[in-house]
C-alpha cells in the first residue's frame, strides 16, 4: 500500500491532473462560467460605487477649499497676517485643479455636467476675488471688503451646488450598493452550490492525492512569501515531479536573487558618491552611507526632508530649475550646485539625476567636485600668472633689446648683434607660447569673441601667404593660392590665424624648393580649403592625436625646431566655433594636406 501511494506521490502533474480534472471538467467549467457571470456584475456595480464616493469626496474637497479660501482671504484684509496668505494662495491653486477634477468624474452624467461647468465659473470668481485683495490690499476698505464679500458668495454658491451633486451621488451610492449585495449573495450562493457538487464528484481523488500535492504546495507558497520579507527558505522536496523540479528552480533564484541583492547593496553602501533617491515633492526617501562621509549627514537625518534644505540659498533657483526640467522632459540630466555640510562648509557638487515616471521619483547620484574646481582655480591663477607676470617682462625685455639692437645705447659689435639676435628669437617664441597658451584658455573658457562677417576667403589666403612669405624665402618654398575664392561667414582675422599656423607648419616640414599648394572647393553650404605640402608626411600613429594640446610629430630633421604644441588645438577650436571641421589627410613619405571647412554666405 505504500509503495502504492508512494508511486502515485512521484508520477508527474500531467497525470494527477487527467486523473483530478477529466471527471469534474464539465462541472467546473460551468460553474466557473457562470461565476464569472456574477463577479463581473459585482464588479461592475462596485466600481459604480467607488465612482459616486469619489466624486462626492472631491465635491467635499473642493468645498472645503472654496470655504477656506474665503475665511483666509477676509482675514487676510483683517489681520494682514502671512500665514492666512500662504493658506488662500494654496487654495487659489488648488481649487481649479480640483473643481477640473470633479467635473471630469461627473462629465458624463447629463444633469451634473452644467453644475460642474458653474463650479469652474464660481471657483475662477473666488480665485479671482482673492487675487485682487492680494494685489490691492492698499485700497480703500470698502473695495476690499467688496471683493471678499464677492469670494463668500462664490463660495456659498459653490458648496450649494456641490449639495446638489452629493446628494444625487449618496442615492447613485446606496441604490448600487444594493445590487451589488444582491449579486453578490447569488455569487455566494452558487460557490456553495458548484462546491457542494464539485465535491461529491471528485472528493475521492481529492482525498487520494491531497496529502502530497498539498502539503508540496504550501511548501513552495511558504517559500514564496519567506522570499518576499528576505528570510531563509526551507530544505528543497525530494522527489522527481514537476513540483520538486519547480522547487528547487525556485531555490537557485532565490540563491541568485540573494546574492544580487547583497551585491547591489555593496555597491550602493560602499560607493564613494551620494546615492539618494527623492519623490516628486523634493524629499529624501532613500540615501545611502556616504551622505555621512561627504556631507556630514547620517542617512536617517536626510530621509524625510526636503533636499532645497541642504543647497546653498543662492543655488535654489538654479537647482530648482533645474531638476523641473529633467522632470518636464523626463529624461537624464546633469547640473552643479553647493551643498551645506553638517558643518556649514560649502561643498561643489554634480548632480546626475534620472527622473523615473513610473516610480514618480527622482534618483540622483551625487559627485564630489571639489577637487576638480580646485584645479580650474588653480589653472586660471596660472593664465593670470602667465598674463601679467610672464607676458609683460617679456615683451619689455624684447622692447628693451630692440633699442639696445639699433645702437642707441652704443654699437654692438657682430658677437653682441648675434646674440641680441638668439635672444629676440628665443623672446619672440615664449611670446607666442604665452599668446597661444592664453588663446587655448579663452578658446576653453568659450571667452574667445568672435566677429562673424562675409569675408572674402582669396584676401584671407593671400594675405596668410605674404604674412610667412619671408620664411618660405629662407626655405625656398613656392606658395600657390588660388586667385578667387568665395566668400564665407567668418572672423576674418581669426581665419587667418589658422592659414597663417598651417602654411607655417607646411613650410617647416616641407624639403628646400618645395611647393605647397593651396585650394578651395565649394561643398553644398560649406567651402572647403586645403592646404597641400610635399613633406613626409604624418605617421598613421600621429594622425588621431595631432590637434590635441602639446601633441607633436616628432621631427626627423634637427634644424627643424619644434613648436609649442598649441598651434594646431587652437586652429581646430577656431574652425569649430565658426561651425566648420577640421582634419589631415597623409600618406607617410608623401607630403600632407590639411583642410578646413566654413560656412557659405548665399551670395557665393
Amino acid at each position: 500500500m505504500h509503495s502504492t501511494l508512494r508511486k502515485a506521490f512521484n508520477i508527474k502533474l500531467a497525470q494527477k491532473g487527467l486523473i483530478l480534472v477529466g471527471v469534474p471538467l464539465v462541472l467546473e467549467l460551468t460553474f466557473i462560467l457562470s461565476l464569472s457571470i456574477l463577479l463581473k456584475q459585482v464588479e461592475h456595480e462596485s466600481v459604480r460605487e467607488v465612482r459616486a464616493k469619489e466624486v462626492m469626496l472631491r465635491a467635499d474637497h473642493v468645498n472645503a477649499l472654496a470655504s477656506e479660501l474665503a475665511m483666509a482671504t477676509a482675514a487676510i484684509v483683517e489681520t494682514r497676517q502671512q500665514s492666512y496668505l500662504r493658506s488662500a494662495q494654496h487654495c487659489a491653486l488648488r481649487l481649479p485643479k480640483e473643481s477640473e477634477a470633479l467635473a471630469n468624474l461627473i462629465k458624463d452624467n447629463i444633469r451634473q455636467r452644467q453644475v460642474a461647468a458653474n463650479l469652474e465659473i464660481l471657483g475662477q470668481v473666488a480665485v479671482n476675488s482673492f487675487q485682487f485683495v492680494n494685489t490691492h490690499q492698499s485700497s480703500p476698505p470698502a473695495v476690499l471688503a467688496a471683493a471678499v464679500n464677492e469670494v463668500w458668495r462664490a463660495s456659498y454658491e459653490v458648496s450649494a451646488q456641490l449639495e446638489r451633486i452629493i446628494a444625487e451621488e449618496s442615492l447613485v451610492s446606496a441604490e448600487r450598493l444594493k445590487r451589488q449585495n444582491q449579486w453578490r449573495d447569488s455569487a455566494q450562493l452558487l460557490v456553495y452550490a458548484g462546491v457542494a457538487v464539485d465535491v461529491l464528484v471528485t472528493i475521492s481523488l481529492a482525498l487520494f492525492f491531497a496529502t502530497a500535492l498539498v502539503n508540496r504546495l504550501k511548501i513552495l507558497q511558504d517559500n514564496s512569501k519567506r522570499l518576499s520579507v528576505g528570510a531563509q527558505l526551507l530544505q528543497p522536496l525530494s522527489g522527481a515531479d514537476e513540483i520538486a523540479d519547480l522547487d528547487q528552480t525556485f531555490h537557485d533564484m532565490a540563491a541568485k536573487l540573494t546574492e544580487a541583492m547583497r551585491k547591489e547593496r555593496a555597491v550602493v553602501e560602499n560607493a564613494v558618491d551620494v546615492i539618494c533617491s527623492l519623490d516628486q515633492s523634493g524629499v529624501f526617501s532613500k540615501v545611502n552611507p556616504a551622505s555621512l562621509t561627504v556631507w556630514g549627514y547620517t542617512p536617517e537625518e536626510l530621509v524625510g526632508s526636503n533636499y532645497l534644505e541642504i543647497i546653498a540659498a543662492e543655488d535654489v533657483t538654479h537647482t530648482e530649475r533645474s531638476v523641473q526640467e529633467i522632470v518636464e522632459t523626463k529624461s537624464t540630466g546633469q547640473f552643479e550646485n553647493r551643498v551645506k555640510s553638517k558643518d556649514g562648509i560649502l561643498l561643489d557638487m554634480l548632480w546626475s539625476v534620472h527622473y523615473s515616471a513610473a516610480e514618480k521619483a527622482l534618483f540622483c547620484v551625487v559627485h564630489d567636485i571639489r577637487e576638480r574646481k580646485e584645479l580650474e582655480r588653480l589653472k586660471q591663477e596660472f593664465v593670470a600668472i602667465v598674463s601679467h607676470d610672464l607676458r609683460t617682462p617679456l615683451t619689455s625685455i624684447l622692447g628693451g633689446m630692440a633699442i639696445i639692437k639699433t645702437g642707441k645705447m652704443g654699437e654692438l659689435n657682430e658677437r653682441g648683434q648675434q646674440i641680441i639676435a638668439t635672444a629676440e628669437k628665443s623672446g619672440a617664441r615664449l611670446i607666442r607660447l604665452v599668446n597661444d597658451l592664453l588663446d587655448m584658455e579663452k578658446l576653453e573658457a568659450g571667452k574667445f569673441e568672435l566677429e562673424l562677417e562675409s569675408t572674402p576667403l582669396a584676401k584671407v589666403l593671400s594675405s596668410s601667404a605674404e604674412a610667412v612669405g619671408e620664411f618660405a624665402k629662407q626655405n625656398s618654398i613656392t606658395i600657390n593660392t588660388p586667385a578667387d575664392a568665395p566668400t564665407v561667414i567668418a572672423d576674418g582675422d581669426r581665419i587667418e590665424q589658422v592659414v597663417i599656423n598651417l602654411l607655417s607648419n607646411a613650410i617647416k616640414f616641407s624639403p628646400v624648393g618645395g611647393v605647397i599648394d593651396v585650394t578651395v572647393d565649394r561643398k553644398d553650404k560649406m567651402v572647403e580649403v586645403r592646404i597641400a605640402d610635399q613633406g613626409l608626411g604624418i605617421p598613421e600613429s600621429h594622425r588621431d592625436v595631432i590637434f590635441e594640446k602639446f601633441k607633436q610629430v616628432r621631427i626627423s630633421d634637427a634644424k627643424k625646431k619644434r613648436g609649442t604644441g598649441l598651434g594646431l588645438p587652437i586652429c581646430k577650436a577656431l574652425i569649430e566655433q565658426h561651425g566648420g571641421s577640421i582634419g589631415v589627410e597623409s600618406k607617410e613619405g608623401a607630403g600632407s594636406t590639411f583642410w578646413f571647412c566654413l560656412p557659405a554666405t548665399e551670395e557665393s
